[in-house]
């Protein structure tokens, strides 16, 4: 999703960036009147987003015929948050005794991957596949620490994707279809003919 900036509890943007870049646009980009009340509101409802995101989405909106709302602006600047998968799904379909890391060998597992989102393919393969392989996050002592690390990554991992959809429809080269992948399709049974590796016998919920 894209990360939303405070600047020490204050909105991200200011009434005077907001006025310069986004109320201008949004005054001049389409027919009929922007008012100073709808500046406001406009505002109030997008302030938690910087003055260039809101500038990007508008981008993405510009062959629209009238005058996008609030609430569409913000639509685009959040596409990924409900379709990209959790971190407990991600977990699931990477490290659970059926998961694509249970694949014998890095291609193995990289076979494994084509069935999965491919948000959590890739972030297999910048993770590194054999070191997630090697991560301890079921190690009863170690193990939170290395889930709370694959946490922060994840969200980090899922923010940087939802920024480059958002510049990409500001570009109009449009949003393809991550969103529209079932996140856990590939919690079928795998092909046994290959076997699983074998996980220690923890539990394989994160925590």
């Amino acid at each position: 999703m894209t990360t939303v900036m405070q600047r020490d509890g204050q909105p991200a943007m200011t009434r005077d960036e907001f006025a310069s870049g986004p109320a201008f646009i949004l005054d001049g980009g389409w027919p009929g009147d922007f008012t100073t009340n709808d500046e406001h509101a406009y505002y109030f409802l997008l302030n938690d987003y910087t003055a260039t995101q809101v500038t990007n989405a508008l981008k993405a909106l510009r062959t629209r015929k009238f005058r996008p709302s609030a609430s569409e602006i913000a639509n685009v600047l959040t596409p990924t948050a409900a379709a990209a998968p959790t971190f407990d799904e991600m977990f699931t379909l990477l490290f659970s005794p059926r998961g694509a890391l249970a694949a014998p060998g890095e291609q193995g597992t990289r076979q494994r991957l084509t069935s999965v989102h491919p948000l959590v393919a890739a972030f297999a393969e910048r993770q590194g596949i054999q070191r997630l392989k090697e991560l301890p996050v079921h190690d009863p002592d170690d193990g939170h620490w290395r889930r709370k690390e694959l946490r922060d990554a994840w969200t980090a991992h899922v923010d940087a994707h939802a920024d480059r959809e958002i510049a990409a429809l500001a570009a109009g080269t449009g949003r393809e279809g991550l969103h529209r992948l079932d996140p856990l399709a590939a919690l079928t049974p795998p092909d046994t003919t290959t076997g699983p590796a074998q996980l220690p016998a923890t539990t394989t919920e994160a925590t």
